[in-house]
């Protein structure tokens, strides 16, 4: 492996992680700065103190006749002088290392913006395409047909025992439709199932709780302007799947615009119960839970990057 290929592994690596360069570099530079500037304060102290003594002995100097009054004045200005200079340079490193370190945090602030701007607007991209070919998969085939191919649903017939009340067991084969691999939804499509503690068993009343929750989270739409998707899914009590999505779920959202045409400004979050592949049970076959997929903004956080660049 060459040399110049080794430094341009090193370059890319850099450019890579600058961010993260930056920011630590900056968190370094303001703590030596302020450790820097304690020190400094206290050598100011102990020269200010210095400097007061010096012109207090001038003073009396003056007052028994020693020096003329027009010599003290110079004397007293001169210590002056010199305590302002010693002051100056004792904050003057201090000073450049908090002003270096700032910067290094701001520019890794402006890159990570930068960086999340081109992702978002990639995604806003990735989005408006897959929405085309969603709808013209739905006018193809059918809505049902779309859902089936979006989610990976399918239909199972499986052995289910039950037991009467005479404690007689009897089995027979019941059919589930729209079975599905939660593990392997897509990103987004959000699981809501006893893995939060606003699920209930009961299907109904999980049905109730979501058209509440959509009515309350177009509420605050209504009244906040913005509403983030980490907000609804903290208040759903659904958690993410991986940092990545943590991350790209604070900066994705709903904003309230009537002027708008283009958006309806109400959150829907587009849930449908399905069955969990990985809940198969012998005595009840599979578990149902909700899938949803809300109607999300992919272009939420242009108007907050504006304000920060």
């Amino acid at each position: 492996m060459g040399f110049r290929h080794v430094m341009t592994k090193l370059g890319l690596g850099i450019k890579k992680h600058s961010p993260e360069i930056l920011g630590v570099a900056g968190t370094l530079m303001i703590i030596g700065g302020v450790t820097w500037a304690c020190k400094a304060s206290m050598d100011v102290a102990d020269k200010v103190k210095e400097t007061k003594e010096n012109v207090k002995e001038i003073k009396k100097s003056a007052e028994d006749g020693v020096v003329t009054q027009e010599a003290a004045k110079k004397a007293t200005r001169k210590e002056w002088i010199e305590c302002a200079r010693v002051c100056a340079f004792a904050y003057a490193g201090p000073a450049a290392l908090l002003a270096g370190g700032l910067y290094c945090k701001s520019k890794a602030v402006k890159i990570v913006n930068k960086k999340l701007e081109g992702a978002i607007a990639t995604t806003t991209l990735l989005q408006n395409r897959y929405n085309t070919l969603a709808e013209n998969v739905k006018k193809e085939y059918g809505q049902a047909e779309f859902e089936r191919l979006q989610y990976g649903t399918e239909t199972r017939t499986v052995e289910v025992r039950k037991t009467d009340e005479n404690g007689i067991e009897t089995a027979k084969m019941e059919t589930f439709d729209d079975v599905v691999d939660v593990s392997k939804v897509g990103k987004f499509t959000l699981v809501f199932d006893h893995n939060s503690n606003r699920h209930y068993d009961d299907v109904p009343h999980n049905i109730d709780f979501l058209n509440t929750a959509e009515r309350i989270f177009t509420e605050r739409l209504h009244r906040t302007g913005v509403l983030w998707l980490s907000d609804v899914m903290k208040e759903l009590d659904i958690q993410p799947k991986n940092d990545q999505e943590a991350k790209l779920a604070r900066l994705i959202g709903w904003t309230y615009d009537p002027s708008d045409p283009n958006k309806d400004c109400v959150v829907r979050l587009r849930f449908r119960r399905v069955y969990d592949e990985s809940t198969l049970n012998y005595d009840t076959g599979y578990n149902p839970v909700f899938i949803l997929d809300p109607n999300y903004d992919m272009n939420i956080n242009q108007g907050w990057f504006k304000h920060t660049k």
